[in-house]
C-alpha cells in the first residue's frame, strides 16, 4: 500500500511560453526513471515509487499505481497511432467531440513527441498511462528525469490511459490552452 502522507506540489509558473502552469515532479530516490529505446517516440518509464507518496493528490484518480514491463509499455505506445484516426472503432469510443478537432494534430506531430509512461489503476483495471509531450519544449526539457504535465499548454500536451486486458484506450485528455 502508499502512505497517507503526501507533500505539497510545486507549481511554477510558464515563461511566457504558453502562459500556463507547469507542475514538474521530481522522481525520488526510492525509484529511477527507465529511459526505452524501440524507435517510435522516445519513451521512459517512471516508477510508481517516484510518484506515490509525494504526488498522490494529483495522481488520486489513479490508485494504487505499478511499473509496467517495457515490452507492456512499447505495445501499449504501438497502439496510440491507431487511436488517432477518427474513423476506426477503437477512435471513436474514447474520442469525445470535443477532441476530435484535435487528432489530426496530434496525429501530425506524434513523431516530435516524447512519452512518459506511469502505470496505474481506473476501477480495480490496470492500466498504462501514456503522458506525451512536445520533444524539444522548455517545458518538457527534464521529461526523462521529472514527471511533467502542464496546464494552458496547449494541444501539444496529451495523455491517454490503454487498457491491456482490453486491447482499448481510456481517459484520453487533450490540453487546450487557456
Amino acid at each position: 500500500g502508499f502512505g497517507c502522507a503526501h507533500k505539497a506540489t510545486s507549481y511554477q509558473p510558464s515563461s511566457g511560453n504558453a502562459g500556463g502552469a507547469l507542475t514538474n515532479l521530481a522522481g525520488s530516490e526510492t525509484g529511477s526513471f527507465e529511459l526505452v529505446d524501440h524507435g517510435l517516440v522516445p519513451m521512459v518509464l517512471i516508477p510508481s515509487l517516484a510518484l506515490a507518496d509525494r504526488y498522490r493528490f494529483l495522481l488520486s484518480w489513479a490508485d494504487p499505481l505499478w511499473k509496467p514491463t517495457k515490452d507492456q509499455a512499447v505495445a501499449a505506445l504501438a497502439m496510440v497511432p491507431s487511436l488517432l484516426v477518427t474513423n476506426r472503432p477503437e477512435a471513436v469510443a474514447v474520442v469525445s467531440k470535443s477532441n476530435a478537432r484535435y487528432l489530426s494534430r496530434l496525429r501530425d506531430g506524434f513523431t516530435n513527441e516524447v512519452c512518459q509512461v506511469v502505470g496505474v489503476t481506473i476501477d480495480r483495471e490496470k492500466g498504462i498511462w501514456l503522458n506525451f509531450l512536445p520533444n524539444n519544449d522548455s517545458f518538457s526539457e527534464n521529461w526523462r528525469t521529472r514527471f511533467v504535465q502542464v496546464y494552458d499548454g496547449g494541444p501539444r500536451y496529451w495523455s491517454v490511459v490503454y487498457l491491456p486486458s482490453r486491447g482499448e484506450f481510456t481517459s484520453l485528455q487533450i490540453d487546450k490552452g487557456f
